[in-house]
């Protein structure tokens, strides 16, 4: 049980993909139209569906100033809503559940790992059937949540712009929190054709990202950066893929930090060396079993803190929660129990946590 149970719910959906719809017709019949005041009474759940980028961040922000740890916001979507929604909750009281509805869902892999992990398993795991609850809403959540605070990365760059944003707009610095993982290099290039697709064709998931590392899989993959881990002395390196986790999971399911824990006060940095078409095709596989051979490739750190600059002409090529960005220098540090999580107490103590 929670140390404090909240009363109310909000589900932040983002209504793009099939599996948000079903969502939002399970809960709509329980559902009143929010008001520009985000109106929630105690026993109620509102549903408030984005419309574009920046709307969950905002919804949450709002509804958590006004209800703080009365209010359980549910986080629907993929990892960028997810990320975006953590980020607007940082430092709150207010707890954020995950109903995984996205493309991607790393960050729900790494809380929920063998668990349903379904956005509607996940609300029927805390009570919430086909026919609606099963019990008044504020017995549902009071009973059937565990509630824990967890890790978020700062993100500051500089030289920065959003490469999924609709408006252009000058380099100019960017901070934001990131809930699950930061990608530099090759696999973030691959992730910002996965998202270019996305919004051209539609969603196919995971296939998604793979569809991506087979366009460009013959492409330039030498970067180089400098990088300074934690406390250690700042060096150049020629690099294909690097990683800044916070959890496990990113790219639709590959493991750079399998073993990560998301309340240790820890970031987990991965930098590779300069990889072949060869050891793509070779260890892709591995990669997603988060297995050592692949593993091998990179230099493996834990600090508090990740701090790299672009080197040349190129910039940092990023996805932070997925969403891309092109940088010139980037520094990360670990914010500490920024996040308060919530998942259903049938569940279990996630893998991700320190043992309690």
């Amino acid at each position: 049980m929670p140390d404090f149970a909240p009363d109310r719910a909000l589900v932040i959906v983002n209504p793009r993909s099939v599996r948000a719809r079903r969502l939002i017709r399970l809960l709509a019949p329980y559902s009143l139209p929010l008001d520009r005041t985000v109106t929630i009474a105690r026993g109620q759940l509102r549903l408030a569906e984005t419309e574009g980028s920046g709307d969950a961040g905002r919804l949450a922000r709002e509804a958590s100033q006004r209800y703080g740890a009365d209010l359980l916001v549910m986080a629907a979507g993929g990892d960028g809503s997810t990320g975006e929604v953590a980020g607007a909750l940082a430092g709150t009281a207010t707890p954020m559940l995950v109903l995984p509805v996205g493309s991607g869902n790393d960050f729900a892999r790494t809380i929920y790992r063998e668990k349903p992990r379904d956005g509607i398993e996940v609300l029927e795991a805390l009570g919430w059937t086909k026919n609606g609850p099963e019990r008044l809403l504020a017995e549902i959540l009071g009973e059937n949540l565990c509630i824990r605070p967890v890790d978020l990365l700062e993100v500051d760059c500089r030289e920065a712009e959003w490469t999924d944003s609709e408006v252009l707009a000058r380099p100019h610095d960017v901070s934001s929190y990131c809930l699950n993982v930061i990608s530099i290099g090759f696999d973030s290039r691959v992730a910002m054709f996965a998202n270019r697709f996305t919004r051209r064709f539609g969603s196919l998931g995971p296939m998604t990202y793979v569809l991506g590392v087979v366009r460009l899989l013959f492409a330039d993959k030498r970067f180089r950066m400098r990088v300074r881990v934690g406390d250690q002395e700042e060096g150049t390196l020629d690099y294909s893929l690097a990683a800044v986790c916070n959890a496990s999971y990113y790219g639709g399911g590959f493991q750079p930090a399998p073993g990560a824990k998301i309340n240790d006060g820890l970031l987990d940095s991965r930098v590779s060396r300069v990889v072949t078409v060869m050891d793509i095709l070779r260890l892709a596989g591995t990669y997603k079993q988060g297995d050592e051979k692949a593993l091998s490739l990179f230099l493996q750190t834990q600090s508090p803190g990740f701090r790299a600059l672009a080197e040349g002409a190129d910039p940092l090529y990023l996805t932070v929660d997925g969403e891309g960005l092109l940088a010139r220098e980037l520094e990360v540090r670990v914010a500490p129990g920024a996040l308060r999580l919530a998942w259903p107490a049938s569940y279990g103590l996630p893998a991700c946590f320190l043992a309690e």
